[in-house]
Formats: C-alpha cells, sequence, structure tokens
C-alpha cells in the first residue's frame, strides 16, 4: 500500500481527542482495543485534510473482547457501513497498539484495512476511508501511524494536529530506514547551502560563520530550521528570541539544539 507522493492532515479538538484515547487505551497495557469514527474531509492538491467528527463507538458485544487484538464483529461493520452510505461524512478506524508497540501496521492491519477500504468506498460512494494507530510508552510519549485510500491509492497521515487554547502538531512515527534516507537528504541540502554561502559570501566571510553570533526571533515553525540549518553549517553562538516556553502542547521542532552543553 504505497503513494508516498500526497500526505493526509487529520485535525482534531483537544477534547475529543482527550475523550478517544480514553475509549481506545481502555484495555492497556497489553491489549488493543478501537472504534470506527466520523470524519469531514477536504480534497487538495496534495492529499487531503481530514477532521474529526466524533466516533461511533462500540456497543457490548461489537468488538471481540477475548482477543488482545482489536476485532470487529460483523454487525458493528454493518453499522458502520449503514453510516457511510447515508451520511454525508465519510468513515474511518482508530485502534491501539500495546504500550511501548510501534505503531506501524502489522499484516493483520493490513487485511483489515484493504477489506474496510473496498467496503466503505463502494458504499460510501467515493468517500476516502482513513485508519489511524495510536500507543503511548510508559514515559507517556505518544505515537502515531495513518493511511488514507481515496480515489484509488493510499497514502500517509503525516501529521496530527490537536486544536485547543493551542494547536498542538504532531509528526507520524518513522521507521528507522525512513529517518536515515530523510538524514541523508538533509545532508544533501547542508552541503548544497553552505556551498551556496560561500558563494554568496566568499570564502573567506563564509568561514567566519564558527565565531558568528546569530539572532533568531521566533524559535517555531521558521525559526527552529534557521537555526538547525545554521548550526549544522558551522554557527555556534545564537541569541534565541522567543515569548513562550517548551511544553507538551509547544514544542520546539528542534530541542537538542537549544539545550547548554
Amino acid at each position: 500500500m504505497n503513494g508516498q507522493q500526497k500526505r493526509c492532515l487529520f485535525r482534531i479538538q483537544e477534547t475529543d481527542r482527550k475523550n478517544l484515547e480514553r475509549l481506545i487505551f481502555q484495555r492497556y497495557p497489553a491489549r488493543e482495543w478501537g472504534t470506527f469514527f466520523r470524519f469531514g474531509f477536504r480534497r487538495t492538491s496534495w492529499g487531503l485534510v481530514a477532521c474529526f467528527v466524533s466516533p461511533e463507538r462500540p456497543l457490548p458485544g461489537d468488538l471481540d473482547r477475548s482477543s488482545p487484538t482489536t476485532v470487529f464483529r460483523s454487525r458493528y461493520i454493518l453499522r458502520a457501513q449503514h453510516i457511510v452510505e447515508d451520511k454525508p461524512l465519510a468513515v474511518g478506524v482508530i485502534h491501539s497498539h500495546p504500550r511501548n508497540s510501534a505503531t506501524f501496521a502489522s499484516d493483520t492491519d493490513d487485511d483489515m484495512d484493504a477489506y474496510f477500504a473496498e467496503e466503505f468506498c463502494r458504499y460510501g460512494e467515493g468517500k476516502p476511508y482513513l485508519s489511524v494507530i495510536f500507543s503511548r510508552e510508559t514515559d507517556g510519549s505518544f505515537w502515531f501511524t495513518g493511511r488514507v485510500f481515496d480515489q484509488g491509492e493510499w497514502y500517509p497521515v503525516s501529521e496530527f494536529l490537536s486544536v485547543g487554547d493551542q494547536l498542538q502538531r504532531e509528526q507520524a512515527q518513522q521507521r528507522e530506514s525512513e529517518l536515515l534516507a530523510a538524514q541523508d537528504d538533509a545532508d544533501g541540502r547542508l552541503e548544497s547551502l553552505t556551498a551556496r554561502l560561500d558563494e554568496l559570501l566568499g570564502r573567506v566571510a563564509s568561514k567566519r560563520r564558527s565565531t558568528s553570533k546569530v539572532g533568531i526571533v521566533g524559535c517555531s515553525g521558521t525559526g527552529s530550521p534557521a537555526a538547525h540549518v545554521l548550526a549544522r553549517s558551522g554557527v555556534q553562538d545564537f541569541v534565541l528570541v522567543d515569548p513562550q516556553r517548551f511544553g507538551p502542547s509547544n514544542p520546539c521542532h528542534y530541542p537538542h539544539l537549544f539545550i547548554d552543553s
């Protein structure tokens, strides 16, 4: 199930997220649980924006409690099919993986998603199907992965947006091989940037980066990547200005850059 060119952003209200986590983590730490859910969607040139609306909570007997994994029974599936057929919203699946487990799809998850994608797209006359997996570690760290099937192709959920007093953005969990590939790509971009700085400033001025002090105002979506690139290009002294403090709802993109050694 490929389709890495497009991506999906998954958006949820903070209160809905808390209620959803209580639901799907109810058998933690060793057992999974899940739910169908309704979501609105908007197709874009780069993929899909999916907005969580409400869970279709499982009733007693809708899921197989004797199984350690999430098993949807036929009457629950039928109810979801009727929802996607009769309502303007699409239907997806969210389920948990056990504590300290990765959120990458198993073979069973692949089979489940292939079946639901076909059924819900058929009943919903082409509405997208969305599948998301949550997990938490012992220290409370949150992980997720997700994928959407729309108009005949699969592509990943790249970001998870929780909307409350502040906007919390979380990136999908990545495999080690994907992280290494991304690092190689970043190294290539850094080499290109360094060459362009040398060309722009001249080699003598460019070499002074290691003794320069750089000020950055704002350490979020633009400032953090800028600091990251400058630090890797040789700048060692920064003055960072930002009105907010680090916190669970306000994480820095590259916090390791800003911790004194």
